[in-house]
């Protein structure tokens, strides 16, 4: 009799655990939502040039860990490269956004920001103690937002 209690409160235990880690977002770290404009905020480009990147985060964060990467779209010895990243010491002042290139106070830079692609896919990973987020964008050239005539 007691053998039978002990595996139906295990059987219990293990649907419970189930349904916690199916259905809820306890055990799941939380993200941060990146979102990902360009914008000609760097003067006059010459044509070809790339937009700059400007990333938004849907709240404010003190990041540690910024990271962009080639995804597809580009050159192969390119693809899967790090075009930029940096990184932050804990405790820093939250931030809210950036741009591709950007100089964060106090932050360290560990691979200088390469030239992106026009037409490129890329990837942003971002960090903040245990919050993460990633966005994948498209490297747009000035050229692809000049008005139709």
């Amino acid at each position: 009799m007691m053998r039978r209690k002990t595996r139906m409160v295990t059987v219990l235990v293990v649907v419970a655990a189930g349904y916690v880690y199916r259905f809820t977002d306890w055990i799941v770290p939380p993200r941060i939502q990146v979102d990902v404009t360009t914008r000609p905020v760097r003067g006059g480009l010459p044509e070809g040039a790339v937009l700059t990147p400007v990333f938004m985060l849907d709240r404010e964060a003190p990041l540690t860990s910024i990271r962009v990467v080639a995804v597809s779209n580009v050159p192969p010895g390119v693809l899967g490269k790090v075009a930029w990243q940096v990184t932050r010491p804990p405790g820093r002042e939250p931030v809210r956004g950036f741009l591709f290139d950007d100089s964060l106070p106090g932050a360290m830079v560990v691979s200088k920001a390469q030239p992106l692609v026009p037409g490129g896919v890329y990837r942003v990973d971002v960090a903040a103690g245990r919050l993460r987020g990633q966005r994948d964008f498209v490297a747009r050239a000035a050229s692809d937002t000049a008005p139709a005539e």
